[in-house]
C-alpha cells in the first residue's frame, strides 16, 4: 500500500506496530480515530506498521499512543515527512529439533493406540478406550502439524 500524502501542516505521524492481545478494543479505537469501516480497520491491524493518523502537535500524537497502550497495543510516533516502510514478516519455519519432536510425538501416538488395544485384550476396557482416543488425537494433531510444515 502506498504511503499517504502528508499534509504540509502535519508534523507527526502515529503508526500501529503491534495490535497486542486485545484486538477488539484496538479495532474500535481505529474506527473512532480514522472513521473507517470495520473491515478496513481490521486490515490496518494486519499490516505492520500501519499509519493511523497525522497530527499537528506531538502532544496529540502522544495522546493517541497512550490510548493504544490502554489495549496493550504498540504505536510509535515519527516525523510526518519521513514515513515508515511496511514490511512483510518472514514465514514461520520450525527448527529441526521441533520437526524431530513432532515426528517423535506422532510415533508415540501410534504406540499409544497399540497400548490401548493391548489393554482392551487384557479386559481393561475403560483404560483401553481412553488410551486409544488419546493416541488418535495425538497422532492426528502432530501428523497435521507435519503436513502443514508448522
Amino acid at each position: 500500500m502506498a504511503a499517504p500524502e502528508v499534509e504540509p501542516e502535519a508534523q507527526f505521524a502515529v503508526y500501529l506496530v503491534d495490535a497486542g492481545p486485545k484486538p477488539a478494543g484496538v479495532v474500535r479505537l481505529l474506527q473512532e480515530i480514522t472513521e473507517r469501516p470495520l473491515d478496513e480497520c481490521a486490515e490496518m491491524m494486519q499490516r505492520s506498521p500501519a499509519l493511523i493518523s497525522l497530527f499537528h502537535t506531538e502532544e496529540a500524537a502522544r495522546d493517541l499512543v497512550a490510548r493504544c497502550r490502554e489495549f496493550d497495543a504498540m504505536a510509535i510516533i515519527r516525523p510526518a515527512a519521513e514515513p515508515v516502510e511496511e514490511y512483510e514478516p518472514e514465514p514461520f519455519t520450525p527448527a529441526p529439533v521441533q520437526r524431530l519432536l513432532q515426528r517423535l510425538l506422532t510415533v508415540l501416538g501410534l504406540v499409544q493406540i497399540g497400548v490401548g488395544i493391548h489393554w482392551f485384550t487384557r479386559g481393561w476396557h475403560l483404560m483401553a478406550l481412553g488410551g486409544v482416543v488419546f493416541g488418535i488425537i495425538v497422532t492426528a494433531y502432530y501428523s497435521a502439524q507435519i503436513r502443514r510444515g508448522a
